[in-house]
């Protein structure tokens, strides 16, 4: 998790800055990763730049390097594997598929036939910057609440979902309403950051 958020600043011709902030993050992303008691979903919040998206980028980026080392791991070496090891790799290749979606490309779905009910089943879905989209859609006439959809759908089916946004609880609370605000809280794992900008340090 910590090279995939290095990996991700460094892509951006950034610096990776391990302060004490960026390494708790991690360290609770991690635990909500491996701990199945945990919360199924996880919102991450505070203000602008201080790494929101790119730690779930990185979320994205680790389960896709562990499903990628377990299946060259069994083709490569799954022959002199015991079966401990097989049961493990076995696993890996069996993580979830993860979507990240930006909340307003969510409310564009929904003009698509199809597509809003692919991303309410995702296997394992990450809205990007929710509330920065316009809360409702006209689709054929009608209007339609698309984010409010998908985090309902995906709280009655209790899948994983990561949300980032910049809004506190009372902010969500009058966006979405109480029905929403309640079912984020139920669902979620909740990490703020309170973190400067690293847009700002040049």
């Amino acid at each position: 998790m910590r090279q995939a958020y290095a990996g991700l600043v460094a892509n951006r011709c950034g610096k990776y800055v391990e302060d004490d902030e960026t390494k708790a993050h991690i360290k609770t992303i991690v635990r909500w990763l491996c701990d199945a008691t945990l919360r199924p979903s996880l919102l991450l919040r505070g203000n602008v730049g201080n790494g929101k998206t790119t730690t779930a980028k990185s979320i994205v980026a680790t389960i896709e390097a562990l499903r990628n080392m377990a299946n060259e791991k069994m083709r490569t070496d799954g022959w002199q594997l015991g079966a401990v090891d097989v049961a493990i790799y076995n696993s890996l290749l069996r993580l979830p598929a993860v979507k990240i979606v930006a909340a307003t490309d969510i409310v564009r779905a929904a003009a698509q036939e199809g597509a809003l009910e692919q991303l309410k089943r995702y296997q394992f879905l990450l809205i990007d910057d929710l509330g920065t989209e316009p809360p409702t859609a006209k689709v054929y006439g009608t209007e339609v609440t698309p984010v409010t959809e998908v985090l309902c759908h995906r709280y009655e089916q209790w899948m994983p979902t990561v949300i980032t946004t910049n809004l506190n609880d009372e902010e969500i609370r009058n966006r979405y309403y109480e029905r929403v605000a309640d079912r984020i809280n139920e669902m979620c794992e909740k990490v703020g950051y309170r973190n400067a900008s690293y847009r700002s340090k040049a």
